[in-house]
């Protein structure tokens, strides 16, 4: 039958063909009519044709008819879905603008300084439909990607309404990058990028417009931390196009002010321009039935689904890293997004190879799949026994294995859900295809991007939604803040401490320079700079003046030298936008500890030079440096401000001329007796410069570059002498050969070398990672408050009663520093458990807490955080408090309480007590040189006071970058999703820019430091609280003094030796004395007959001598004591009378400009004039 001619079947062979089975009724010419008409639907000629070749035909036809109808159904149920889709989109679009457009508005979920100031702005908007309108605007801008200005003036509203605006923008997908670009009054640009909620936040915060002061003493000038007001904003769409000429970058649709037209602006081409790539959360939804979650792909928003960022996700997946090994990871990557070349760090830290493979969709499929990274290839990494691989697709890491299902399976899947739901589901996916209706499975699964592309081919994905995409930016991304236990990676956490691992640096040559320069316009312009250097015996002097000082200097010097600034922070700025020159920045806390210049030619370094801080080193000014190094020092007579642009330019000016210049800048600093000494020495110094003419007149740059020279003669000597004092300190007290200074970047540096080689911390391990983290929460510096932190008016007989050596004391006394490595503390602990432990570090919960004293005391031992963030030290219950053992054997002493272990560390192999000899070596020295009026007995003070600090410096999160205004727009591309802020300004060529980064890799000993703390406030605890408990009244502590009636501090010396057996009064550490600093003029001893006490570093004391002269004792944060005492003088009232007033609650305004310095380096490096800057205080 098979074989036979259709030409020949008679109407019973037609009738068994496939597709005839119904056809009985229909006569043999009917039949023959329809085979035809099958046989010409199918393409084939009849003649000939056996049956055979129908049948194959038929089924060909048939399975292409069954897949026609699936995939109709299937297209109809994704246009379906696509279409709820767009129905959810809009309905969450207006339910978002219904959201924006209601007010008042609820910003914020959590609640800081800044965020509740935002919010009562947004509560006191003006005009709400002017709000409104401004916000539609925005918003149809926002949505359309077209670039914008927004000029505010000071219409608040529209102010208000464009930060809300920039909310969305995170939200926003597709390659064009949003960028804010703010101008304010002065001609600074900042950019901020939106890339997550926290650069939002970021922004908002610099949109507002802040003032910060940062100030530690009144008797210093004020840190000006950036007065930044907006006027005016560009959002810009930023968009990357390969151009047969490199890379073009462009703003998108910007609109034309004059012509409306919308148009893109070229803005920078690189020929050679390499993209760098990284991976963040997948911007898609799962819509199948398909597993996707080891890939962190889900099918519903959850946070809970993203706290950890994709690569650390994919590591986990990989299953070849230890739970405490990825813990230590969560640690290690600190950002959302890791860039890929990054990976390497990890790959070193980890000791596991990586293979990065990188989906380039720009390309045709078959070449998409390109390895970016591949750690077997690494000579470095031959040892590595584990493998992770990874899939970068659509900028997301993700585990590289197979997917366990099939194309096959989703493209039938609603077809195979039916017939075979007898079937597994998780065999059912693995279905291949059928044979005879039965199914052939492929078990090992699919490659991820045959699986991925099918799936967005299918439209089983569908883009994360804006309000989801605001779940995500409000997700926390700090895994030392949740984790679930303190169980760590040993081998990468722990690090045993070497004594002698730090090598000396050659420098070819080291200088020591400083610039004079034109403070009378603003940014300040140098017009001299003068370096030293030795050469054996002799000293050899440079000057460089004109235009083009900061190219002399750095030509001048010498390749691979060091050069000593003792002010770096105003200094660099006249040398880091040098043309032609890369600044590389090292800045803790905003001082500048480090500045590296590299020289390019040909994209090669050419010429290193290295510039530091000497300040970090010896932190005290150098009007000092002739007591503390015993050096023959001029008396400086300077009229800063007579150095003008003209009188540079003539250089003569009359010595009246200097003379009343020098007057009115000093008049409300001296006596007018002081000042005309201070004029008699001028003619002398003059004279000595050889810039007097011996009748009238001074030529000023002569005077100048003597001066400059001078001071860094000074300087230069200072620093020799400190160095020499430090290794006669090493040599002989402790038969040591210590590093020059020259290889360290501060004192605390110094100081913890010093211990180290000693052998203080031999046994002990740095920490990093985990462990590191939680014991650094147990640091808790000294308490600064006023009794019961309630303002103080006292009048008496009042002593400063002063510890000796707080922190040496700290040091002498502790137990040492705990060797070995920190171990879990179990839950089930008992007190008597815990206290057995050679030391540990806890959280607990006070449930319960009295104090051992008839009244409560008024200088409590636990404390809580206000909303400012400050300490306020009370004796109340509280939560999630953190100690070590000291703390908790003081709150035993003085307080009966409960409580509950949270968790923490303990260590019980011992202690390395070196540091107790160690510590009590050097203050003996000290004494030794003080009786002896030894000079050098400073610099062991400053280094007894500096060996604990960088135990337990924290890991600096940001770095600080400089970038070409050329290349500006490339580098924010690359780096889009760590930038926190970029500063241009129209006069320098260079941007500098603020940014995260991705990797920590921070060690440190804060068991150490920590302990020292702890000991220094049992020191203070000890003698306050013993003092409460007699009903001994304290009125004010500093740290590490107290305020207290004189006849007081014999009781408490009393009642402290009956109940410890030690002498309190004296001058040896862990001791206390009276220690009031005498003002100018003082006879003898000085008490305070008066104190007014504000709050925390702000109070009054009214010295009184011993023959009955008074002064004062002025301290108030944040205001400089000069201004206060000119407001004072201009206001016609005492000091007294001023503190007096402001005791009473009166909100007082101080001219910060009004005695003090008035300029600021701006975060483009340049130093600024403050054309105003006032501060109100109120009590």
């Amino acid at each position: 039958m098979v074989s036979k001619r259709l030409s020949k079947l008679t109407k019973k062979d037609i009738l068994s063909l496939p597709g005839f089975q119904n056809n009985n009724m229909s006569s043999m010419r009917e039949l023959k009519q329809q085979l035809r008409k099958r046989l010409d639907d199918m393409n084939i000629n009849m003649r000939g044709v056996c049956v055979d070749d129908y049948i194959r035909a038929f089924k060909r036809a048939d399975n292409e008819l069954f897949s026609k109808i699936y995939h109709h159904k299937i297209n109809q149920a994704n246009h379906h879905k696509q279409h709820e889709q767009y129905k959810d989109v809009i309905r969450t679009n207006v339910l978002e603008e219904r959201q924006i457009l209601s007010l008042p508005m609820d910003l914020y979920h959590s609640k800081t300084d800044d965020r509740i100031q935002y919010e009562n702005r947004i509560n006191s908007v003006v005009d709400k439909h002017n709000f409104k309108q401004y916000m539609k605007e925005y918003m149809i801008q926002i949505n359309n990607k077209t670039s914008f200005d927004v000029i505010i003036g000071d219409d608040e509203d529209r102010r208000l309404a464009f930060c809300e605006a920039l909310r969305k923008c995170y939200s926003l997908n597709g390659d064009k990058r949003p960028i804010v670009k703010a101008l304010s009054l002065d001609g600074t640009h900042k950019y901020f990028t939106l890339s997550d909620r926290y650069m939002i936040d970021n922004t908002i915060g610099h949109v507002a417009g802040t003032i910060d002061l940062l100030e530690d003493a009144s008797d210093i000038n004020p840190q000006y931390d950036g007065s930044f007001i907006p006027v005016q904003y560009q959002l810009m769409f930023i968009d990357k196009q390969h151009t047969s000429h490199g890379t073009s970058f462009t703003i998108t649709n910007k609109v034309d002010p004059d012509t409306k037209n919308i148009y893109d602006e070229e803005i920078e081409i690189d020929e050679a321009f390499r993209n760098s790539y990284d991976g963040g959360f997948f911007p898609f939804v799962n819509l199948s039935n398909i597993d996707l979650t080891d890939f962190h792909i889900f099918s519903t928003i959850d946070r809970n689904n993203y706290k950890d960022n994709c690569f650390v996700y994919a590591c986990i997946q990989s299953g070849v890293f230890t739970d405490d090994e990825i813990n230590h990871l969560r640690n290690y990557v600190r950002t959302k997004r890791i860039p890929s070349n990054r990976i390497i760090q990890v790959a070193k830290e980890f000791k596991c190879h990586f293979i990065i493979r990188r989906i380039d969709e720009t390309r045709d499929v078959k070449h998409q799949q390109q390895i970016k990274i591949d750690t077997r290839r690494k000579p470095w990494a031959k040892d590595f026994k584990r493998t992770v691989n990874i899939l970068l697709y659509k900028n997301h890491y993700m585990i590289y294995k197979n997917i366990m299902t099939t194309t096959y399976y989703l493209e039938h899947c609603d077809e195979l859900d039916k017939i075979y739901a007898h079937i597994p589901i998780e065999r059912r996916r693995c279905i291949r295809g059928l044979v005879n209706k039965t199914p052939k499975y492929k078990n090992e699964g699919t490659s991820p991007m045959k699986i991925l592309r099918k799936m967005f081919e299918l439209n089983m994905f569908r883009e994360i939604k804006r309000c989801e995409f605001n779940i995500l930016a409000t997700t926390e991304f700090n895994n030392l803040n949740d984790y679930t236990d303190l169980n760590y990676d040993e081998e990468l956490c722990c690090r045993l401490v070497k004594s002698d691992d730090k090598k000396s640096h050659y420098w070819s040559r080291i200088y020591y320079s400083d610039y004079e320069t034109n403070s009378t316009v603003s940014p300040h312009k140098p017009y001299l700079n003068c370096i030293v250097w030795r050469n054996g015996i002799n000293l050899h002097f440079m000057t460089f003046t004109g235009d083009n000082i900061n190219e002399q200097l750095l030509d001048y010097l010498k390749h691979n030298s060091l050069t000593y600034f003792h002010n770096l922070k105003y200094d660099a700025c006249f040398f880091m936008n040098t043309i032609g020159w890369k600044p590389v920045i090292l800045e803790r806390s905003g001082t500048i500890l480090q500045i590296i210049m590299n020289k390019y030619a040909d994209n090669k370094v050419v010429k290193t030079l290295t510039f530091r801080n000497s300040y970090s080193l010896i932190n005290k000014p150098l009007r000092k440096f002739a007591s503390m190094f015993n050096l023959d020092v001029h008396k400086e007579v300077m009229a800063y401000k007579l150095y003008t642009e003209h009188n540079i330019k003539r250089c003569i000016v009359s010595a009246l001329e200097f003379q009343i210049q020098y007057y009115a800048e000093n008049k409300d600093m001296k006596s007018l007796h002081d000042i005309s000494q201070d004029w008699k020495q001028l003619i002398e110094n003059a004279k000595i410069a050889n810039a007097y003419d011996y009748i009238t007149n001074i030529d000023i740059m002569k005077y100048a570059k003597f001066y400059c020279k001078k001071d860094c003669e000074v300087l230069m000597r200072g620093v020799e002498k400190f160095n020499e004092d430090l290794q006669e300190v090493f040599k002989e007290t402790f038969e040591l050969n210590m590093l020059n200074v020259h290889n360290y970047i501060s004192i605390s540096a110094i100081g913890y070398d010093f211990a180290k080689r000693y052998g203080c911390f031999d046994g002990c391990y740095e920490l990093s990672g985990k462990p590191q983290n939680f014991i650094l929460r147990c640091v808790s510096g000294g308490r600064t408050m006023t009794a019961a932190n309630e303002k103080q008016y006292v009048e008496g007989y009042i002593q400063d009663f002063d510890a000796v050596s707080l922190y040496p004391s700290a040091m002498k006394i502790m137990n040492g520093v705990p060797k070995g490595k920190p171990k879990v503390i179990p839950l089930d602990v008992t007190k008597e458990e815990l206290l057995k432990y050679d030391t540990f570090f806890a959280e607990i919960n006070i449930t319960n807490i009295r104090c051992k004293s008839d009244v409560d005391y008024k200088f409590g031992h636990v404390f809580h955080k206000d909303d400012n963030g400050s300490k306020i030290f009370d004796n109340n219950p509280v939560n999630n408090f953190y100690i070590d053992k000291i703390i908790l054997m003081d709150l035993m002493e003085f307080y009966d309480f409960e409580y509950e272990l949270l968790r923490g560390y303990y260590y019980d192999t011992g202690f390395n007590k070196t540091i107790n000899r160690f510590i009590d070596k050097l203050f003996r020295l000290r004494l030794r040189y003080k009786k002896a009026k030894n000079p050098l007995e400073q610099t062991i003070k400053l280094l007894l006071n500096s060996i604990y600090g960088k135990s337990i410096l924290k890991a600096i999160p940001t770095e600080t970058k400089c970038v070409p205004k050329e290349e500006l727009y490339k580098y924010i591309w690359r780096n889009y999703n760590y930038i926190t802020e970029i500063t241009e300004s129209d006069n320098i060529n260079n941007v500098y820019i603020k940014k995260m980064k991705p990797i920590c890799h921070h060690f440190n000993l804060p068991q150490f430091g920590t302990s020292v703390l702890s000991w220094s406030k049992h020191i203070m605890n000890r003698v306050i609280s013993t003092a409460e408990q007699y009903g001994i009244n304290i009125y004010y502590q500093d740290t590490d003094s107290i305020h207290i009636m004189n006849d007081d501090v014999v009781r408490i010396a009393k009642i402290y030796n009956s109940k410890y057996g030690r002498q309190l009064i004296g001058n040896q550490m862990c001791q206390f004395h009276n220690d009031f600093d005498k003002f100018d003029g003082a006879i003898g001893d000085v008490h305070s007959r008066k104190l007014i006490a504000l709050g925390k570093k702000s109070y009054l004391d009214i010295l009184v001598d011993e023959v009955g002269n008074e002064g004062y004792h002025i301290r108030m944060k944040g205001v400089p004591k000069q201004c206060i005492l000119n407001y004072c003088k201009h206001h016609c009232i005492s000091v007294e009378e001023l503190y007096e007033l402001m005791y009473n609650g009166e909100e007082i305004t101080f001219d910060l400009l009004d005695g003090s310095n008035c300029f600021h380096k701006s975060k483009s490096y340049q130093q600024i004039n403050i054309p105003q800057f006032c501060r109100t205080m109120k009590f």
